[in-house]
């Protein structure tokens, strides 16, 4: 499965920022999202390159709009709101209970700490002898 695809000029563009559209892409691939379609931004045109994805990701709750109506899909996302999306799309986190950060700079009260957390745990997993799996942290 691809996940992530260049551009129509033959380029890849790996130094550019990935925006709102392209993450609601790849987290609509990642998670096999097959929601039904959100009601749509007033920004997103019928008809563009991610409207599909972009409503499909709202019908499943895994990316929101803005309270203006708008979707914003050229803007950048932060490493916040991407790894709080990666999460939704897999059905993880966010993880509560934690009493201390683990980074310097994504203190407890962090909007996403939870999810940022969630996303830095090893989620490796063992087969159980009588069926099913364990998770091994």
């Amino acid at each position: 499965m691809g996940l992530m695809n260049g551009y129509p000029d033959g380029s890849f563009k790996p130094d550019r920022q990935i925006t709102r559209a392209e993450l609601a892409s790849l987290v609509v691939l990642l998670g096999n999202i097959t929601a039904a379609p959100g009601a749509g931004y007033s920004d997103v045109a019928a008809g563009y390159w991610a409207e599909s994805a972009i409503l499909q990701a709202q019908g499943a709750g895994i990316l929101k709009g803005y309270a203006d109506g708008t979707f914003r899909p050229g803007q950048p996302v932060t490493r916040a709101e991407a790894v709080t999306a990666v999460n939704r799309a897999l059905g993880r986190g966010p993880l509560s209970g934690a009493d201390a950060s683990p980074w310097s700079d994504v203190p407890l009260t962090h909007w996403a700490f939870g999810d940022i957390l969630e996303a830095s745990m090893d989620h490796t997993y063992t087969e159980k002898s009588g069926g099913g799996e364990e998770l091994s942290r």
